[in-house]
């Protein structure tokens, strides 16, 4: 789900992946820090930098967050920084299976039993072939009150091209924590044809690279809610009708979205354990309604 611009000033993220892949060399993705501590009141210090593209769009989005969380599970933690989607596009998921992604409640406590802390590691560089972007850290604004620390957000108009299964190197030098460098490789652009209300679901149609996920994804009271499909084909897959009215009523927003994931080594001093880079590449429409044909 596409969040306004003035939640993507406020969306970071934090998420520890098993596997990784893209230049440079591939590397091991690093275990969390849980030496000494409960499994409850692990503690966990790394993080995430997304890029984005949108087809249709010329250009590449930056966002991103390192930080020390503990005692938050990593689905609390991407619903209680409002940034479902990257739990969506990356939830183990077979082949030809479609699951409900329900909202999470995860409150912090003042006791620092469950704790996020955002952590700065100076600017965050960017390149690609000849075009370069510097995003320096912002200070988290004060209508999260219960976070402290720095976001990286690109605006609309610090952008770098997009180049389809083109390398992009991201580092930074370090501050608060270490210095890391790392790249990833942009999938390519999955496009939206069209949907049809069939009486065993929702049937999308999209033109996509082996891999995609599609979301139907509805805002709700109690935060986000998504059906996340794992397509077996690369230009259809069916929702099923029960999950389809399990969102609820009102508009959702339909998606196909192809992910390239690596981590980004890291160095010197400052405890950090790794930091994941993900390219997300979307193709997006929002549907009001799903009887009948509709293209997109």
């Amino acid at each position: 789900m596409r969040l306004p611009p003035a939640s993507r000033a406020c969306a970071v993220a934090l998420l520890v992946a098993a596997a990784c892949s893209g230049p440079p060399e591939a590397t091991d993705a690093p275990e969390p820090s849980t030496a000494d501590a409960p499994a409850a009141l692990a503690t966990t210090r790394a993080g995430l930098v997304v890029l984005e593209h949108d087809r249709g769009e010329p250009g590449v989005g930056v966002r991103g967050q390192l930080f020390e969380a503990r005692g938050l599970a990593e689905a609390e933690a991407l619903a209680l920084l409002a940034l479902p989607e990257v739990e969506w596009l990356t939830m183990p998921l077979e082949r030809g299976v479609c699951v409900v992604s329900a909202p999470h409640a995860t409150p912090l406590d003042d006791a620092g039993e469950r704790r996020l802390s955002l952590l700065g590691a100076g600017s965050l560089r960017l390149e690609q072939g000849g075009s370069a972007l510097r995003v320096e850290p912002a200070a988290l604004p004060r209508v999260l009150f219960a976070l402290r620390g720095v976001v990286y957000d690109a605006s609309a108009e610090e952008t770098l091209p997009f180049t389809a299964r083109a390398a992009y190197r991201v580092r930074a030098d370090g501050d608060e924590v270490t210095r890391f460098d790392g790249a990833v490789v942009a999938p390519e652009a999955p496009a939206l044809v069209g949907h049809a209300l069939e009486p065993a679901g929702l049937r999308v149609r999209f033109n996509a690279p082996e891999g995609a996920r599609v979301l139907l994804a509805r805002e709700r009271p109690d935060g986000a809610a998504a059906v996340v499909c794992a397509p077996s084909a690369r230009d259809t897959v069916i929702v099923p009708r029960p999950l389809v009215e399990a969102l609820g009523g009102g508009a959702l927003e339909l998606s196909v979205a192809r992910v390239e994931r690596a981590w980004a080594p890291t160095e010197g001093p400052g405890v950090l354990e790794g930091v994941q880079l993900l390219f997300v590449s979307r193709d997006h429409a929002e549907i009001v309604g799903v009887s009948g044909e509709a293209p997109l």
